[in-house]
């Protein structure tokens, strides 16, 4: 990663399950590797853009329920996909917009209100070593990340960013509403028949039964 300016975000509540992901870990299947990388590449990918990063720039992502976190200098920062409720200082924070956060400020997040993850992008990307082409966490495996595994309390995460770029993002650009994806809390999901054939009966009863998926406690 380029020099310049770092910027370190103190975890104070790591939240349900939050990782580094960015878009995957490619070409290493055959070797029992797993992809991984972000569960919506989209929301990702339009984070990264709002603070002017590539799109394979490493950011968090967010499950559920979200982390507090502490920025011990300025940055610029973008949240997108689900809605569960940021917050800086106590400000609610716009989604799918380029937003600046001050130095000792603390970024959290509340109630959930559509969707299950969001994902953080800071300006210059995650400062993380990258393994097999990725900083992606796979948690299974124990491999990328921070350690391999989900953001604890006391973890500190870097970010830094060239001092020498020529082009800075434009805080307070935003996402179109006519563009921005659609979390609802009961999707259309699309059956698409495979090669192992279940019977009809079983197909009906996919198709016409309803299904409700609960959060463990």
């Amino acid at each position: 990663m380029s020099t310049g300016e770092p910027i370190t975000i103190r975890v104070i509540k790591p939240g349900w399950c939050t990782t580094v992901q960015d878009l995957g870990r490619h070409g290493y299947q055959h070797y029992g590797v797993s992809v991984s990388g972000s569960m919506d590449r989209l929301a990702l990918v339009i984070a990264n853009r709002l603070v002017n990063n590539h799109d394979t720039a490493a950011g968090l992502e967010i499950t559920l329920v979200g982390p507090e976190l502490l920025f011990e200098q300025p940055a610029v920062i973008a949240i997108t996909g689900a809605d569960l409720s940021p917050a800086i200082d106590g400000r609610a924070v716009p989604l799918w917009t380029t937003v600046a956060i001050e130095a000792g400020s603390r970024l959290t997040f509340g109630r959930r209100q559509t969707g299950a993850r969001s994902y953080l992008a800071v300006e210059g990307g995650f400062d993380i070593p990258l393994l097999w082409g990725s900083r992606s966490t796979h948690i299974a495996t124990s491999i990328g990340g921070l350690n391999g595994r989900a953001l604890m309390v006391s973890d500190t995460l870097r970010a830094v960013f060239s001092s020498t770029r020529s082009k800075r993002p434009c805080i307070g650009t935003s996402l179109a509403d006519d563009v921005r994806p659609r979390y609802v809390d009961s999707p259309m999901l699309r059956v698409i028949a495979g090669p192992q054939h279940i019977g009809d009966d079983a197909l009906a009863a996919l198709r016409d039964s309803d299904r409700q998926i609960r959060q463990r406690s």
